[in-house]
């Protein structure tokens, strides 16, 4: 009867050991399912800028009008200052940051300007002087100065417009242009 006894108390002390495992792996399944939520409401973006002088930090949904605002300057700046040999590589060097949505439209409208520049032989540089973000738009003022055959064909003022909209991936250009009224 001892032995009987002695496997019954082995037995409840190897059930309860049990036991408490099974609770302790449901807890720490519960905490694990609350983190996993948790972390799934409360994202954070790192985004190393095109000019890599800080990372940016922000919750998705909110905008940073710092990120728009170089994201938008180094869009313009490099679109509109080339050469008629670089127009090109300026063209595929912004292309990547436009939205998949817009992409074909953007590009047959950059193409055009390119394939213009190199048949005009026309160089230009865009010095931007003011940069307004207001919400998912970005104002840009500057000045365009228009080379033709290696002499100054024209400087004038030239806002420009860069459109953004957000997506899983972040925030990419849909729309680029100069605002109605715009040029002086």
């Amino acid at each position: 009867m001892d032995d009987y006894r002695g496997m019954q108390d082995n037995l409840r002390a190897r059930i309860s050991l049990w036991m408490i495992m099974s609770l302790l792996l449901g807890l720490s399944n519960i905490i694990l399912v609350a983190a996993c939520f948790y972390a799934m409401h409360v994202q954070k973006l790192v985004i190393t800028t095109v000019s890599p002088a800080q990372n940016m930090v922000f919750q998705r949904g909110l905008a940073p009008s710092a990120y728009l605002s170089q994201l938008a300057s180094y869009f313009a700046t490099t679109l509109m200052t080339y050469t008629p040999e670089s127009a090109l590589w300026h063209l595929h060097s912004v292309l990547p940051l436009v939205n998949p949505l817009y992409y074909q439209s953007l590009e047959k409208n950059f193409k055009h300007q390119a394939q213009w520049v190199q048949q005009k032989k026309v160089s230009s540089v865009y010095y931007i002087s003011q940069v307004e973000v207001h919400g998912l738009k970005v104002m840009i003022r500057g000045i365009l100065h228009v080379m033709m055959a290696g002499e100054d064909i024209v400087d004038r003022s030239y806002p420009i417009e860069v459109d953004f909209n957000q997506d899983a991936n972040g925030y990419l250009v849909s729309g680029f242009h100069q605002p109605v009224g715009g040029s002086s």
